[in-house]
């Protein structure tokens, strides 16, 4: 699933110095909380609890400008890096994750394993999460939202700020995405206790002997095969 989030100030930051001809020192004392000041061109000064810290500017233009007409290009961070706006989004350099500002510190908010993973212009971060790894963080906004495991073998879904296994794909197509990143998990030939997430959905079990049937969040047996066999056809299964 790409999920897109709006970034409060676009993302680049108006620097300001603390009074005109007055040059910012790391660690030297600052009264206007949150102002900003480009110390080169790869980070900036940034007044926090009285103080000059240093934030970088990862992002594809750095730090450019003098005055209150310089900016940080903080688009693209590393978890713990120093953030100035606490619920901002961005980009983690590899491209395979995005994070939250909060309490200044960007933080890893959710993975973008998607072939898209995380992009970022200058109004919204877009994160394809639609391929995750279990217990990879996600969002509260994407509770419910599935992903294929990278081994395209199981589905997963975020539940409580992570993604939890939600079915094994044992049938012939596995987990895949189909368009609009929807989730496929073909979970056709699955085994009995498996776990499902659509109640009264039916399955084979892989030796083809019974039928199974989607109870409480496992596959349960519905009914033996006996003188026949367990099989799929297209979306239909069946002891045929």
């Amino acid at each position: 699933m790409t999920r897109s989030f709006g970034l409060k100030l676009g993302l680049l930051v108006v620097c300001g110095l603390l009074a005109v001809g007055c040059k910012p020192k790391l660690g030297g004392k600052c009264t206007k909380d949150g102002k900003e000041a480009c110390a080169d061109k790869s980070n900036a000064l940034v007044c926090h609890d009285g103080a000059w810290v240093t934030m970088a500017c990862r992002g594809a233009t750095g730090c450019i400008g003098a005055g209150d007409s310089a900016s940080c290009d903080n688009m693209n961070a590393e978890e713990n890096d120093v953030c100035n706006l606490d619920g901002d989004y961005a980009c983690t350099m590899d491209k395979k994750a995005y994070l939250q500002c909060a309490k200044r510190k960007w933080s890893i908010a959710g993975s973008c394993r998607g072939q898209n993973g995380c992009a970022v212009n200058t109004k919204h971060v877009k994160c394809d999460s639609s391929v995750a790894k279990l217990d990879d963080p996600c969002m509260k906004d994407d509770e419910g939202d599935h992903a294929c495991a990278d081994d395209k073998k199981t589905s997963l879904v975020c539940r409580g700020g992570k993604f939890a296994l939600a079915g094994k794909c044992g049938g012939p197509r596995g987990c895949r995405l189909k368009a609009g990143d929807e989730v496929d998990c073909d979970d056709s030939a699955s085994d009995i206790g498996d776990p499902c997430d659509l109640a009264d959905h039916f399955a084979c079990s892989k030796d083809g002997r019974a039928l199974l049937v989607c109870k409480a969040g496992k596959f349960a047996k519905d009914e033996d095969c006996k003188k026949k066999t367990c099989k799929i056809q297209g979306d239909k299964v069946g002891c045929l």
